[in-house]
């Protein structure tokens, strides 16, 4: 079942209502769309990390939400799925391209790159147990996106070493942040060179809101 907003009942943005936006002003949906981003997702990632380290999960959990979001309207996908959002991982994240040492074991699964642990371990641990599988952590990583381990951080329940992948939290927020703002430019591009991206966007925005554009 399709849902219609009550359009001078709901907020879109934290100031405006779904009836103070010109639905038919393409470049003005897609800047209400990157206020509503930027507000609820973006803004309150710089908050945290300025607030305490303690937030470092908080954080996570926000890069993740957001991370499945945007991959969605990347590829005109209307709803979540694992494949969709690795495969925006590995295009638009090169560090989620890196090879782990030996694959990760679950069960009959087998984790091969940071794409695969990132949706495991991370964005899966944190909606699905409130907690990040234990071959992954958030901590320091040398000043960089992501770190990967041979052994050290965990091991299997016989013993054996496990590799792991560690994530400074708010390094990913700035990558984050520095993709959505390129792929907002890429949307108001008024070339054709970005038409198919235009596309999944709408698809999605339709699907998610109600409102066409």
């Amino acid at each position: 079942m399709n849902f219609k907003p009550v359009l001078n009942a709901r907020y879109f943005t934290a100031t405006e209502k779904y009836n103070e936006i010109d639905w038919n002003d393409f470049p003005r949906v897609v800047a209400a769309f990157k206020d509503r981003i930027d507000e609820w997702y973006i803004r309150p990632m710089h908050v945290l990390a300025q607030s305490s380290h303690n937030y470092n999960f908080a954080i996570m959990a926000l890069n993740c939400l957001l991370l499945d979001t945007l991959s969605q309207y990347y590829y005109g996908k209307l709803k979540s799925h694992r494949g969709t959002f690795k495969k925006f991982a590995r295009e638009n994240f090169p560090e989620f391209k890196q090879t782990l040492p030996n694959p990760i074991r679950i069960n009959k699964d087998r984790l091969h790159d940071g794409a695969d642990v990132l949706y495991a371990g991370y964005r899966c641990g944190i909606l699905h147990e409130a907690h990040i599988a234990l071959y992954g952590g958030i901590a320091g990583a040398n000043g960089k996106v992501l770190e990967i381990h041979k052994s050290g951080h965990v091991k299997y329940d016989n013993g054996a070493d496990c590799p792991s992948m560690i994530i400074e939290p708010y390094k990913l927020t700035i990558s984050t942040e520095q993709f959505f703002n390129d792929y907002i430019k890429q949307l108001l591009d008024k070339t054709q060179k970005y038409i198919v991206l235009k596309d999944n966007f709408r698809k999605k925005f339709v699907a998610s809101f109600g409102v066409k554009i």
